[in-house]
């Protein structure tokens, strides 16, 4: 049975729908095996109607699963499509705010201005903007993604302070020439 769920997180991976609904209607994988770890990858590679299809099978996986994993790779990866369709689930959708505003962080890190924006004004549970002691705003900042770096210094709740953690963003910042 493991070489059915392995091939199900590789069709995940791959966006395979076909290889995926094979699967599935076969019973040789389902789509909750190993604590949700297809949806997560399907996530994280923005496979939206894959994620769609893991959601809507007998054996769901809980979108989540593994502490909000699925939201914070397809975050991570600027996927605002699956990004909204996690956080909008009717059961056991994953907190915006889930491991401390990591999907904040990341999508900020990698520059997704419409992922931090969608994330920040989320109507419940959203990441602060100084989560994790402004560590968007250091990231965002270490990365040279300027307009991020605007979009959370100009926040209108809990902005980040420009010198937070001993004024590292303004350190990042002046390395790279803004």
């Amino acid at each position: 049975m493991d070489e059915g769920k392995q091939a199900l997180v590789d069709a995940a991976i791959a966006g395979n729908l076909q290889w995926a609904t094979m699967l599935l209607s076969s019973g040789r994988a389902r789509a909750d095996c190993w604590n949700g770890e297809a949806l997560i990858r399907a996530a994280q590679f923005g496979h939206e109607e894959m994620v769609r299809l893991l959601l809507s099978d007998e054996h769901a996986p809980r979108p989540d699963s593994q502490d909000g994993a699925a939201l914070i790779q397809a975050a991570w990866g600027g996927h605002n499509s699956v990004v909204r369709m996690l956080l909008e689930c009717k059961e056991h959708a994953p907190r915006a705010d889930s491991q401390n505003g990591k999907a904040l962080v990341l999508s900020a890190m990698n520059g997704h201005i419409d992922t931090v924006r969608l994330l920040l004004e989320w109507k419940v549970h959203a990441p602060r903007a100084d989560c994790s002691d402004g560590e968007a705003l250091v990231q965002a900042a270490m990365t040279s993604n300027v307009d991020v770096v605007r979009l959370l210094l100009e926040w209108k709740r809990h902005a980040p302070r420009a010198d937070c953690q001993d004024g590292q963003a303004l350190i990042d910042a002046a390395m790279h020439g803004h």
